[in-house]
């Protein structure tokens, strides 16, 4: 009942910000291991639900997901300065350059300190071809890809990001 309730307000709430303006505005999410996470309207495309998850696409491509069970509440706020330099903190910023590239990709990954993540490229159809990075994040993880040493074939790819709450995604393109 409370995952319904979640998927109506989220769909009246997409539709409202759809008639007004969305800039200064937030949706704050709970988790039930007590992180807050929140994600300012204006940079979001859409938001869906895919089985279990709560899929967030953002406007600069990246798509973050929880676990609908993780999510202990949410809630709909005005975003002042300090909780947009909280959430870049605390979400997870995903930056890959340049994108499109050839051979060498700079994969930045900026979030939560002190946390376990995966960094791993995915194919086009989503299979695992190397883990860049496991281990301890440190508020800052730069990595480098070098698709021309890998030989990989020009196409679409995946650089993935796992934590103990959610996942960040991001497109890579291989010319």
């Amino acid at each position: 009942m409370r995952i319904g309730a979640f998927r109506f307000c989220i769909f009246i709430f997409l539709f409202i910000t759809s008639l007004t303006c969305a800039h200064g505005q937030q949706l704050v999410l709970y988790l039930l291991n007590g992180e807050v996470e929140a994600i300012v309207l204006s940079d979001l495309r859409s938001i869906k639900f895919d089985s279990n998850l709560l899929l967030i696409y953002q406007k600069n491509g990246n798509v973050i997901s929880w676990n609908m069970a993780d999510i202990n509440s949410y809630q709909f706020d005005l975003a002042t300065a300090a909780t947009s330099k909280d959430n870049q903190d605390t979400m997870g910023a995903l930056r890959i350059y340049p994108n499109p590239a050839s051979d060498i990709v700079e994969i930045e990954y900026t979030g939560a300190k002190n946390r376990n993540i995966l960094i791993e490229i995915l194919d086009g159809n989503g299979r695992r071809i190397e883990e860049l990075y496991q281990g301890v994040h440190m508020a800052k993880t730069l990595l480098r890809w070098d698709a021309g040493v890998k030989r990989i074939a020009p196409g679409i790819y995946y650089c993935r990001v796992i934590s103990n709450t959610k996942t960040v995604t991001g497109r890579i393109f291989i010319r």
